[in-house]
């Protein structure tokens, strides 16, 4: 959340209550459409989403409803229908259906009017070419960078490595006339919190934060198979980290599939674009760090990470081309 958007109440102030409504309208544009709810202060709420199909459940608290009215803007080929219910006393639901299967990113927030949004990004076209990564913007977040990271026994860093694998995965990706943002160059970066809103900002399809694993000292590296695994945490994110997950599968048979992950990581929390992160392998493992300090091993790990990509957009080119409403709603159409 922007700083600007808190505001501090005194110390014994009583929570705001608000009256969520009386409208609710949607606004159209090429990027978004915008569900804006008239609310009389900022009180807490909590945004869920679903998939297939995609949908919205926002919770305000210590809130009551009083809606009368719900405009539709002309040209929303995105939103389906619009219901609230008073779930109790204190807490007001606002359901959002939508005509799309899969989510491509969304924001919530209150604008400068006071009013509540949820923000839903439009899927992108990819059905005007066979090329799915051409004019796709994917940002990298190589792990790490001036705070500490892990160190293996040959002298290996895990943030030096990282940032090897996303120059690779950037060369590959723009071969295929994508666009590329990195969260950082060198051995600085920008803080934890800072880089999904890097992501944001860049106008992203795709973050992928790149990483490679350690154990805590007291685990035993034997204890079971160490190999790679994916983290995802909005249920928008999870076909991409099946994708790269079945891409390292059929790739990568020399390092042990530990499956699929949902975790609750800072740079998979944004909301904007369908978000994950890669743990590549253990530097902290001799045999395994001694393969990720070869430049031809981090080519091979970012060619992996190309075509997961490339899968999950794939997949997504099939469905829009089957279903109509995809392709209805897809920016700049």
């Amino acid at each position: 959340m922007d700083a600007k958007a808190v505001a501090v109440l005194a110390a014994g102030s009583p929570p705001p209550r608000a009256v969520v409504g009386r409208a609710v309208n949607t606004k159209v544009s090429d990027r978004a459409v915008k569900v804006v709810v008239s609310v009389t202060e900022r009180v807490a709420y909590e945004v869920r989403q679903t998939v297939e199909p995609l949908g919205f459940s926002v919770r305000f608290f210590n809130s009551s409803q009083r809606f009368d009215r719900a405009h539709f803007g002309s040209g929303d080929t995105m939103v389906r229908d619009v219901r609230w219910t008073q779930e109790d006393g204190e807490v007001v639901r606002l359901d959002v259906d939508t005509h799309l299967q899969w989510g491509w990113g969304y924001a919530a927030g209150y604008d400068e009017s006071g009013n509540f949004f949820l923000e839903i990004r439009r899927p992108p076209d990819l059905t005007r070419g066979d090329n799915v990564l051409a004019g796709r913007k994917v940002v990298i977040d190589p792990g790490h960078g001036p705070e500490a990271s892990a160190v293996g026994p040959l002298g290996t860093t895990e943030r030096d490595v990282n940032l090897a694998i996303g120059f690779a995965l950037e060369g590959l990706l723009a071969g295929e006339g994508a666009e590329v943002a990195l969260t950082r160059r060198n051995v600085d970066g920008p803080g934890l919190g800072d880089r999904p809103w890097i992501a944001y900002e860049a106008k992203g399809d795709i973050f992928v934060s790149i990483h490679n694993n350690a154990l805590p000292v007291t685990a035993d590296p034997a204890e079971t198979p160490r190999g790679y695994m994916h983290f995802y945490y909005h249920p928008q994110s999870r076909r991409l980290a099946e994708a790269v997950t079945a891409a390292y599968h059929s790739r990568h048979p020399d390092l042990p599939d530990e499956g699929l992950r949902w975790g609750d990581l800072a740079v998979c929390r944004g909301t904007f674009m369908p978000a994950i992160l890669t743990e590549s392998a253990y530097v902290i493992l001799p045999e395994q760090e001694e393969k990720l300090k070869s430049p031809s091993y981090q080519k091979r790990l970012a060619g992996s990470l190309l075509e997961g990509i490339r899968e999950f957009l794939k997949d997504y080119q099939r469905l829009q081309k089957r279903l109509p409403e995809e392709r209805a709603a897809a920016a700049g159409r």
